[in-house]
């Protein structure tokens, strides 16, 4: 009875490995061709738009050296 039982599970967890098998390389392949990517762009494009304008820092501050500095 528990080899029965267990021969099942067997069958089971094999159709379940290769339907995710599966869907992980088309995954990968997409990845791979560059399929993605467009969808990836206009998402962060979209997340830049969607984002609160920044305030500026005050804290930033732009250091100038010159030739005369230098000699």
């Amino acid at each position: 009875m528990a080899w029965s039982t267990l021969i099942q599970k067997i069958k089971q967890l094999r159709a379940v490995s290769v339907i995710s098998a599966g869907v992980a390389g088309l995954a990968i392949a997409g990845s791979l061709t560059g399929v993605y990517q467009t969808l990836e762009w206009s998402i962060l494009d979209r997340w830049f738009q969607i984002r609160p304008v920044e305030t500026k820092d005050s804290r930033i501050v732009v250091v100038e050296i010159t030739e005369s500095d230098i000699g």
